[in-house]
């Protein structure tokens, strides 16, 4: 929300819906990270999956901002953690989102498995790693740009995977901007992710 904040100061609409899981949508205020598991075990059972209700809900927001008389042009996604996971998945699903900004939210299923990394359930999608792991997400985004922005101590996403990960884009697509630091979203990164932001969109608007 407070990525929110700045975008809409520098003249960008944003829209911050809540997730399953979080916020109002949260069903068990006294131990959320159960809860989240609960939900993607639901979701399991019933034949879906979390990851598929966060990009089936972006992708419900997203028709809503394209329905909006007060937004005029391309969309973006931005987001930090599982944010920025939630913003591969979707700019992956969703041609419509031209461009996004994914921080310190990107890695590979391999590599929490081999380091021992618990993440959130929604990561965890069936069959995922057979395919090809978040490699595969990462090359179905076409057409559109990336900025991955990754902290290179992130205990959460070992930096030589995330590299790895980075280098599965096709080219032309991602922009890498690692940092000194940890799982954070540093203003420095913060203010470079907004201008970004900014320039792709109005080069999405000036393409037929």
């Amino acid at each position: 929300m407070a990525f929110a904040v700045e975008l809409a100061e520098s003249g960008v609409p944003a829209l911050v819906p809540d997730l399953l899981g979080f916020e109002e949508r949260q069903r068990d205020a006294i131990d959320p990270q159960l809860a989240e598991s609960r939900d993607a075990q639901d979701l399991l059972d019933g034949g879906s999956t979390l990851q598929g209700i966060h990009t089936r809900d972006i992708a419900m927001a997203t028709s809503w901002l394209e329905a909006c008389d007060e937004v005029q042009g391309p969309l973006g996604i931005v987001g930090h953690s599982l944010g920025g996971q939630v913003g591969l998945f979707n700019l992956a699903c969703d041609p419509r989102l031209r461009a996004g900004v994914l921080s310190c939210g990107i890695g590979t299923l391999e590599s929490f498995e081999r380091e021992g990394i618990s993440h959130n359930p929604a990561w965890f999608v069936p069959n995922l790693r057979k395919a090809g792991d978040a490699h595969l997400v990462a090359q179905a985004i076409e057409d559109q740009r990336v900025l991955i922005v990754a902290g290179q101590q992130d205990p959460l996403f070992p930096f030589q995977d995330v590299q790895g990960l980075v280098n599965s884009f096709r080219e032309g697509v991602a922009d890498f901007v690692p940092f000194e630091g940890g799982h954070a979203f540093p203003s420095v990164q913060r203010r470079h992710a907004v201008s970004w932001l900014k320039s792709r969109l109005a080069a999405a608007r000036s393409t037929p």
